[in-house]
């Protein structure tokens, strides 16, 4: 069976006549007649009676036409994804984020790639201050953020949430607290903790303590805090989208544990880009892979 036989079958049937398919379809009456005869032969079932009043579809070939029309439709739809991935074939795009989000951006790109090989993808981690600069003198396209990042750029940078994370309490699975479902300020405020050495981090950490906390270390690598958590030296403090799909989570080295009992604090976390900047069509694209990687 070929694509052909199912495209005359349709016009065939649509124009109800061998002569009217030929003429739209540029070519000869025997060619199309032909192609239908052995349609017809293969698939055993017979598609039209032909007549002098032209080519009558019986009950299966009605049936065959239209799944064959359903067909060609979704062959077209098959073909218009393929030209969509070819227009886009090359460029770049350079984006920084904040630490919480990389592990988003990470999912977002081993999806992405293989789809567009040819796109270079730039990820540069860094602080959200650091983010903000580097969006306003233009050295990226944009920028993955927590919503108090944008604090003081309101004018000059937009921003659009695309997730709300949640704090959670890590411990190692060697803890006294790693069978607690959830876990209250009260219950950890005299442990040990690892913190990340980021000044809105720091803050959120003040204003979640009315006491200062026991700090083991701060750190401006997450991997060294997940260390100290597993090795159950210290507790660390994170959002849940970050520690997800952790692969220290997943082992069970760390057990993540809902933090309780502490005043609303916003944690939602989105892109930003400069007003002054209009987004490649590349850059669009990788940004619909991250909405759809938080969405899930």
């Amino acid at each position: 069976m070929y694509i052909e036989q199912l495209i005359y079958l349709v016009e065939v049937i649509k124009t109800k006549s061998i002569a009217a398919a030929s003429e739209n379809l540029h070519l000869t009456q025997p060619a199309i007649s032909q192609s239908i005869t052995s349609l017809e032969k293969e698939l055993g079932v017979k598609l039209f009676v032909r007549s002098r009043r032209g080519a009558i579809p019986t009950a299966e070939g009605k049936i065959l036409a239209h799944k064959a029309s359903e067909v060609l439709m979704k062959l077209e739809e098959f073909n218009q994804q393929a030209h969509a991935y070819n227009s886009c074939i090359q460029g770049s795009v350079t984006i920084s984020s904040v630490p919480v989000m990389m592990p988003i951006v990470l999912n977002s790109l081993s999806k992405f790639k293989p789809l567009y090989p040819n796109i270079h993808i730039e990820v540069i981690e860094r602080t959200g201050p650091e983010v903000m600069r580097s969006l306003q003198q233009r050295e990226v396209d944009f920028g993955l953020i927590g919503s108090r990042n944008i604090e003081g750029y309101e004018n000059q940078a937009t921003f659009e949430s695309i997730i709300d994370g949640k704090i959670q309490v890590i411990v190692s699975k060697k803890s006294l607290f790693s069978s607690f479902e959830t876990l209250s300020i009260v219950d950890i405020r005299d442990q040990l903790f690892a913190l990340y050495s980021g000044s809105l981090y720091k803050e959120s950490v003040d204003f979640l303590f009315p006491n200062p906390v026991k700090t083991l270390f701060l750190s401006n690598n997450f991997e060294i805090i997940k260390e100290a958590v597993a090795s159950d030296s210290a507790l660390g403090l994170v959002l849940d989208f970050y520690i997800n799909n952790d692969r220290h989570v997943s082992n069970g080295e760390i057990v993540p544990i809902d933090l309780t009992g502490h005043n609303a604090l916003s944690l939602k976390h989105g892109w930003t880009k400069s007003t002054n900047k209009q987004l490649s069509e590349h850059a669009l694209k990788f940004l619909q892979f991250i909405k759809s990687e938080t969405s899930s």
